[in-house]
């Protein structure tokens, strides 16, 4: 079961007209750090727009799926909202100086990343948490840093 929350209150299920979730594997081409993005459009009727709309948690199955910025809201010919959301990893699609912290651990740069971006994480470990990284690349998103952290980690 899928369900909406703006700002921690659900959408009721009779206010679904059409909800779409797509993924884009890879921004532009694959590479090394390059990183997926969930994209998703809701359309409810008019009357149903919530009044606060600054964070969008979509559940399914009573799991938290994605955390998500709203991209745009749109009103089409049928009275009714189209919104476009994507995942709230875009936030750390920005470039990310941590030069002043070299050498740090893979956990650690998570951790940093985690913290500079206002991101909620329990205690965690993974594999490969210990690799040093002893260098830093201006030109590198943290969405990017994040990408490679979970391949060390054994994941994509």
């Amino acid at each position: 079961m899928i369900e909406v929350y703006f700002d921690g209150v659900l959408l009721d299920n009779s206010n679904y007209l059409g909800f779409d979730v797509s993924f884009q594997p890879f921004d532009k081409e694959f590479y090394l750090g390059s990183t997926g993005s969930i994209k998703a459009s809701l359309t409810i009727p008019k009357g149903a727009l919530p009044a606060s709309l600054n964070e969008v948690v979509i559940k399914i199955n009573d799991d938290n799926w994605c955390y998500c910025v709203i991209d745009s809201i749109e009103e089409n010919d049928n009275e009714e909202y189209v919104i476009s959301l994507t995942d709230k990893l875009i936030d750390t699609e920005v470039g990310y100086d941590f030069s002043d912290k070299v050498p740090i651990s893979a956990k650690g740069l998570l951790e940093d990343i985690c913290t500079s971006f206002n991101i909620l994480h329990d205690e965690f470990n993974f594999t490969n948490q210990d690799v040093i990284i002893n260098s830093y690349d201006a030109t590198v998103t943290a969405r990017e840093y994040l990408s490679m952290i979970g391949e060390l980690a054994g994941g994509y």
